[in-house]
């Protein structure tokens, strides 16, 4: 049976983004050719930090501050890249202009699904988001020239029933595509209707290129279910949220 989805809370106005203005100057240092480096760094990131993600002596690093206040506002990472850092008043599936890329372990179920609709911002006016038919299935985010320390990660079911909701499931992040780095670890279903929207608070371990949703089994029927789903992945929005850096 199908649900009337909920509808959604009034708008409150976005704060805005912050990116840190900042710099300190360390001490000028020789390199291996007796040449003077100056480095530059954001003042609050330590310098391990700075080369865990590759970042070199002599490069000025910024850190863009994305701070979750609700579901879907205005402040995620993804709405700023769709937005072209801000630059635009109005959004455009980053997938669709190429600033980020999406790699499925499916193909969509259907022909007329569509995999920029994961990352959508709004509900589907029609239709559901799912793919699958073997174990695992997942969805990885390829932020290709930026990195993010992810705080606050926030989801959509992609299904227009009551029903097929995530769960056994994992939020990762890496920066080479093969080791992953797990940062939240769900069991039950967080979800109880069509096109339900959860957000979670994590703990920023490190900057990462890439982020990844798995579902290990099958889909849920319900909270506290067992049995009766199937090996199909339901999602129709996604925003990160924490520290960027490109």
């Amino acid at each position: 049976s199908q649900s009337v989805p909920a509808l959604p809370s009034r708008a409150e106005p976005p704060r805005a983004l912050q990116a840190t203005q900042s710099v300190a100057q360390l001490p000028d240092t020789a390199d291996a050719d007796g040449r003077i480096t100056t480095c530059f760094c954001d003042i609050g990131m330590e310098l391990d930090k700075l080369g865990k993600v590759g970042f070199r002596l002599g490069l000025l690093t910024m850190v863009k501050r994305l701070e979750y206040l609700h579901d879907f506002d205005k402040n995620g990472l993804l709405w700023w890249i769709g937005t072209e850092d801000g630059t635009r008043p109005e959004w455009v599936n980053p997938v669709m202009s190429g600033g980020v890329g999406l790699t499925t372990s499916h193909p969509m179920y259907a022909e007329g699904m569509k995999k920029q609709d994961i990352i959508s911002r709004t509900q589907l006016m029609s239709g559901s988001c799912y793919w699958g038919g073997s174990r695992p299935q997942f969805v990885i985010l390829d932020l290709k020239n930026r990195r993010l320390r992810c705080n606050y990660f926030t989801l959509r079911h992609g299904y227009q029933a009551s029903n097929s909701f995530i769960q056994d499931w994992t939020f990762a992040g890496s920066n080479d595509n093969v080791t992953w780095v797990t940062l939240y670890e769900g069991g039950d279903t967080p979800f109880s209707k069509a096109w339900d929207v959860k957000s979670w608070p994590v703990e920023g371990k490190d900057f990462f290129r890439y982020f990844r949703i798995q579902q290990a089994g099958n889909y849920s029927m319900g909270r506290g279910t067992i049995t009766g789903g199937s090996a199909y992945l339901c999602l129709a929005g996604w925003e990160l949220y924490g520290e960027a850096i490109s």
